[in-house]
């Protein structure tokens, strides 16, 4: 699906910071303000250049943790 918007910041990340940027590269991470439709995984071009790359699947982030008895050999010695 292709939609025609106008970018009014782009932004790219230094350090723990945020600096505008005129231009970026493919594969740069940036913040994009003005266009409400944007997520991950998808291509931005001009008007003049309009192919999308195939787009990239993300994983929603999971963490996971398993609290269970100490079942060690030393489990209940003093270190």
């Amino acid at each position: 699906m292709i939609i025609k918007t106008k970018i009014s910041s782009l932004l790219t990340f230094d350090g723990l910071g945020l600096k505008d940027a005129d231009e970026v590269l493919a594969g740069e991470i940036v913040m994009v303000a003005g266009c409400d439709s944007v997520g991950i995984g998808d291509t931005i071009t001009s008007v003049d250049f309009n192919k999308a790359l195939p787009r990239v699947s993300v994983d929603e982030p999971t963490i996971r943790m398993t609290f269970g008895v100490n079942t060690s050999p030393f489990s209940g010695c003093e270190g």
